[in-house]
C-alpha cells in the first residue's frame, strides 16, 4: 500500500512589519493609574508568555498543542516549551482566587482587535487542575474600559483594563469566576491560570505575529501583610 500524503501547505504570513510598541508609553500611563487607584493592597504583577509554539515547530519539537492552530497568537501565566508540559507554571504563576473584595486580578494593555490586529481577542480563566476554562471577557467589550483608569487620555480607545474577582460588587468591568462543583468552576483552594488569544489579522487573515503585538498584562492584588 503506497500512502497518499497531503502536500505541505504553503504558510500565510503572519506579520505586517507594523507594530503597537508606539502604545507602550500610554500601556505604562495605565499602569501608573491602576498601581494608584489601588495603593492600599499589594500589587505582584504576574508575566505572560508565548504560550505554545505554532504547529510545524511543536510537531518537531513532540509537543502536544491541544488542537490550537495559527488562527491565534496565544498569550499566557504559563509556559510550555520543549521541557516543560501543558500546566507548568513558571514564577508561581498559577494561584488561588478567594472570595475577598480585596482579592483580585486586573488585566490590561492593548486592545488588539482596536488596532487592527485582530478581528477578536479574549482572555479566559482556567482552572489548572483540569485546564477548564470557566469565565472569559473579549475585545467586543473592552472599549471604554481604560477610561476608569486614564479618562481623557489620548490613546485610552486603543487600552483596555479588566478586573477579574469572585464577585463584580457591581463594578461594570468586572469578570466574575464562578465556584461551581467539579469542572463547572473554581474552587476557592484550587489554582487558576490566564490564557489570552489573539485571533486573525484583519490585514493577513492569519494569527498576528507575536512580535508585533504588546503582551497583555496581569497584576494580582491582595491585602497588604
Amino acid at each position: 500500500m503506497t500512502l497518499d500524503l497531503f502536500p505541505v501547505p504553503e504558510l500565510r504570513v503572519h506579520g505586517t512589519g507594523t507594530t503597537e510598541l508606539d502604545l507602550l508609553p500610554a500601556v505604562e500611563d495605565l499602569l501608573r493609574a491602576i498601581f494608584a487607584r489601588y495603593e492600599n493592597l499589594q500589587a505582584t504583577e504576574l508575566p505572560t508568555f508565548i504560550a505554545l509554539p505554532e504547529g510545524f515547530v511543536a510537531t518537531q519539537s513532540k509537543i502536544n498543542t491541544l488542537g490550537d492552530n495559527r488562527d491565534a497568537a496565544y498569550f499566557s501565566t504559563v509556559e510550555v516549551n520543549a521541557w516543560t508540559k501543558v500546566g507548568d507554571c513558571r514564577r508561581d504563576a498559577a494561584f488561588t482566587l478567594p472570595d475577598d473584595p480585596d482579592e483580585f486580578v486586573i488585566i490590561y494593555g492593548v486592545n488588539h482587535e482596536a488596532t487592527g490586529k485582530a478581528t477578536y481577542s479574549n482572555c479566559v480563566v482556567y482552572g489548572l487542575q483540569y485546564l477548564n476554562g470557566v469565565a472569559a471577557v473579549d475585545s467586543g467589550t473592552y472599549q471604554g474600559s481604560a477610561e476608569d483608569y486614564i479618562p481623557g487620555h489620548p490613546q485610552a480607545q486603543y487600552l483596555y483594563a479588566w478586573k477579574i474577582a469572585r464577585s463584580s460588587n457591581g463594578e461594570l468591568h468586572c469578570l466574575e469566576v464562578p465556584v461551581r462543583p467539579q469542572r463547572y468552576g473554581i474552587g476557592l483552594d484550587d489554582k487558576l491560570i490566564l490564557f489570552f488569544r489573539t485571533y486573525l489579522g484583519k490585514a493577513t487573515k492569519v494569527g498576528p505575529s507575536h512580535n508585533e503585538l504588546v503582551l497583555d498584562r496581569v497584576i494580582r492584588f491582595s491585602p497588604k501583610k
